[in-house]
């Protein structure tokens, strides 16, 4: 699989950083609304939405919650801006190996 130039770790940390930004400005947030309950400082969730600063999956959740989506949601844009197609119609595997056997043959 060959990825796209713009896909460099930079690129990426830019892009989270203006999601974050836009959903926080939709929802018609404050940083203060935002970084508070995610137990971050204001100055630090702007410097994430801005590209400057690197954010852990920890404190991502965090700030998902105080913007009331979830991470999922936010990957999925993030991939979708980074150029990836619609997602794969693809089915979660159940947990017991007959139950995937069974799927398997039917389908």
């Amino acid at each position: 699989m060959t990825f796209a130039h713009s896909e460099t770790a930079e690129h990426v940390r830019t892009t989270i950083g203006a999601i974050l930004r836009r959903r926080r400005e939709s929802a018609e947030r404050s940083l203060q609304e935002v970084a508070g309950p995610a137990g971050i400082s204001p100055a630090f969730l702007s410097e994430v939405e801005r590209g400057r600063k690197e954010i852990s999956v920890e404190r991502l959740l965090k700030v998902c919650a105080a913007l009331e989506t979830t991470i999922g949601e936010v990957y999925l844009e993030l991939a979708r801006e980074l150029g990836a197609g619609e997602p794969l119609n693809a089915v979660a595997w159940e947990a017991d190996p007959r139950l995937q056997l069974r799927l398997f043959e039917v389908t």
